[in-house]
């Protein structure tokens, strides 16, 4: 298995925020400026569906595996040779809300997906989840 994630705490910003952006999936180019659309098949509950496109990448299907309300939600996508997780959740802390982005891979092929991955969906993780606070804190004031 090949596995990134990345970590930060925020302060002033709640978490229900932050899982109202997660669950309006169909909205989610508001924060997440690497795609060009995301579309959601049914309801943000474990079992269903979305389509996304990033922009340069092309466009996948996501399948729900877990969603656990105002916790963190895992997806999946099956691609040649690999299966690639996304996990997202918020922790609230004393100091603040912790927010966590990972991606797993797993199969034969998972280094070669994890470096044409890499440059898309991983070195930006830190600017995905400041624009996803930015766009929430402004939301709720």
């Amino acid at each position: 298995m090949c596995t990134k994630y990345y970590s930060k705490l925020y302060k002033d910003t709640k978490k229900e925020a932050i899982w109202e952006l997660w669950s309006n999936v169909n909205n989610w180019t508001k924060w997440h400026t690497g795609l060009d659309y995301c579309k959601l098949e049914g309801e943000f509950k474990t079992g269903h569906y979305l389509t996304l496109k990033h922009k340069g990448v092309g466009i996948v299907r996501l399948f729900l595996e877990e969603v656990k309300k105002e916790e963190s939600f895992t997806a999946y996508s099956n691609f040649f040779g690999a299966k690639i997780h996304y996990t997202r959740s918020v922790e609230e802390k004393s100091e603040g809300l912790l927010i966590t982005y990972t991606m797993s891979i797993t199969g034969p092929l998972k280094f070669w997906w994890y470096l044409i991955m890499k440059n898309k969906l991983v070195n930006c993780m830190p600017h995905d989840v400041d624009k996803l606070v930015e766009v929430a804190n402004k939301q709720n004031h």
